[in-house]
């Protein structure tokens, strides 16, 4: 009978026998030499057989990933070893899936292969949902005839963070207080009339907006260095809807696009963090919004399933597949350079902090919908 093949949608799912790779394994870690100056290097040092395979690891891998030694990643893919999230979405493993391709530790290990040397960026996100942001740098050698890779890697992430949540902090607040400065101006324009009014109003919700974006982005300073309390509250799920949408109209991108409340939507007595909640459908709505085009509506709803609150934003707009791939990474965004962390964001917080799960649903015909699924109460003892 033929031997079945495994299938993949990217890169070859041959795999070498551990017979095998404990030989290829021994060309380096016999030479004590060798294994001395790759433990003294700052960076991550592996070396790759020719199906992707560790046959030689330093000791940085092996804290950066924080398990017991070297010989327990001999023999695994580079991103079954760091537990990517995406490891195993193909039957044949790691390189396989169609999220691989979108993977670029991967694509430089690829390209390695043929061109002798590379360099490249990653970011890889874990079952664990922890993001890890690499530069890597890849060169080919041969050895008895056997190709392999050498295969170097430093942490660029919390630079690259610190910098894209500061643009977007500033990007966000410049585009509420053009708002103020706008209605400030009407104000002035108009007498004592019932206009004047509704316009003072909304002015106030835009200083109130104002003044939970600096909140919120000192609690997200907490949040993503892991230092965040949760401060639980008892409050109804359609007056959270309603307060996203008072504080979302007046944005520019909001400007003749419609936010509604589902007609369906369940009207449910919840207890968790509404703060951060508010965040994370709050990111939803505005990045639905930027979706958008003029006319277009966008709906939440919310929905009660078992003990648990079903939260949802639509928009009319379908993601490519591309985006789609790439939409829960640390610093990806469609948006331009130094921007991106909001889809992070919000599935850290759903999942890490309110105990939930963050995912989404995008087609040609319905559009794109992102969800959150949170218990209706929470323990914040949970937390700590």
């Amino acid at each position: 009978m033929e031997e079945v093949k495994p299938k993949t949608s990217f890169a070859s799912p041959e795999s070498s026998e551990m017979k095998e790779i404990q030989e290829e394994s021994k060309l380096f870690s016999d030479n004590s030499l060798f294994e001395s100056f790759s433990d003294s290097t700052p960076c991550v040092f592996i070396i790759l057989n020719e199906n992707r395979q560790i046959v030689f690891t330093n000791n940085r891998m092996v804290e950066l990933l924080g398990v017991k030694n070297k010989e327990c990643l001999i023999g695994k893919m580079f991103g079954e070893a760091l537990n990517c999230a995406y490891s195993d979405a193909n039957e044949a493993g790691c390189g396989t899936s169609e999220f691989c391709s979108k993977c670029g530790a991967l694509k430089t290990i690829m390209a390695a292969m043929n061109v002798v040397s590379n360099v490249g960026e990653c970011s890889i996100l874990t079952k664990n949902n922890v993001v890890i942001n690499l530069r890597v740098w890849t060169t080919s050698f041969n050895i008895e005839d056997k190709k392999f890779v050498a295969f170097s890697a430093l942490e660029i992430g919390s630079e690259k963070m610190e910098r894209t949540l500061q643009r977007t902090f500033l990007h966000d607040i410049a585009n509420i207080t053009a708002g103020i400065s706008s209605l400030t101006e009407l104000l002035l324009r108009l007498g004592n009339t019932h206009l004047r009014f509704e316009y003072t109003k909304t002015l106030q919700e835009a200083t109130k907006k104002l003044i939970v974006e600096i909140q919120a982005q000192s609690e997200l300073n907490k949040i993503l260095h892991g230092v965040f309390n949760l401060s639980v509250s008892e409050f109804s799920s359609v007056i959270l809807l309603k307060n996203i949408i008072a504080t979302h109209k007046i944005l520019e991108i909001a400007r003749d696009k419609p936010i509604v409340i589902a007609s369906s939507a369940a009207n449910i007595n919840m207890t968790t963090d509404q703060n951060l909640l508010l965040r994370v459908i709050g990111n939803m709505t505005k990045n639905a919004l930027e979706a958008s085009n003029a006319g277009e509506e966008v709906k939440l709803n919310c929905i009660e399933y078992l003990d648990s609150v079903i939260f949802s934003v639509s928009n009319k707009k379908h993601m490519p597949k591309e985006v789609q791939l790439q939409i829960f990474k640390r610093s990806f965004s469609t948006k331009n350079a130094d921007r991106g962390f909001g889809s992070y964001i919000m599935k850290a917080i759903g999942e890490n902090f309110l105990k939930g799960s963050v995912y989404f649903e995008s087609d040609g015909t319905n559009g794109t919908t992102f969800y959150i699924k949170i218990p209706k109460v929470i323990n914040p003892a949970e937390n700590n």
